[in-house]
């Protein structure tokens, strides 16, 4: 299964544009896939707290997603970059549902040991801005952290930018290389 997670809270976006493509894609090739746009789930998080890292309270949406993590081979996050980073309902997706003993845990050594191995991550982001100035810095943090720390592997990695510019036409031929999957060009191998 494909589980594709998007984060933008106008449903007129150029993001939720890139979703409803992928998930057409899918539908015409019989893979079976579920979205969650963190704006407008039954699975809505309240940003994560507690007072012992350890020993985090039970939530039954954080149950209900990481059993959706467990039952698919490759997650596809999809947001716009605000402030030159992710949309805060997407980073405590995160926070709140990759969690020690679920994603990762450590050894007596304290050496991380990855839980969530033959998983695959993909990534599109959108920006007004040039993408060079986001990819380097989000292609480690994504890298260190789901690679890394949870043992997956990051499938496709890419920055849309400078989406102000770009015509209905370019915006068009974007969703058409995204729809024909010529767009996942961008592989990360250490």
């Amino acid at each position: 299964m494909k589980l594709i997670v998007i984060a933008h809270p106008d449903k007129n976006s150029f993001t939720h544009e890139i979703t409803k493509t992928i998930s057409l894609r899918y539908a015409k090739n019989g893979t079976v896939y579920k979205v969650i746009d963190l704006y407008r789930t039954d699975l809505k998080q309240d940003y994560l707290y507690f007072k012992d890292i350890l020993n985090i309270d039970h939530l039954s949406s954080r149950e209900k997603i990481q059993g959706l993590i467990r039952e698919s081979d490759e997650i596809i996050l999809i947001f716009p970059i605000w402030w030159w980073w992710m949309p805060a309902i997407m980073k405590n997706f995160f926070d709140t549902n990759f969690l020690y003993d679920y994603a990762f845990k450590y050894n007596e050594k304290r050496d991380i040991i990855p839980l969530l191995k033959w998983k695959t991550i993909s990534i599109i982001s959108t920006s007004n801005s040039p993408s060079q100035r986001y990819e380097d810095n989000m292609l480690w943090y994504f890298y260190t952290h789901f690679n890394e720390c949870c043992g997956m592997k990051i499938g496709y990695f890419k920055v849309i930018g400078n989406m102000m510019d770009k015509t209905i036409e370019q915006k068009q031929e974007l969703l058409e290389k995204i729809s024909s999957n010529k767009h996942f060009k961008i592989n990360y191998e250490n």
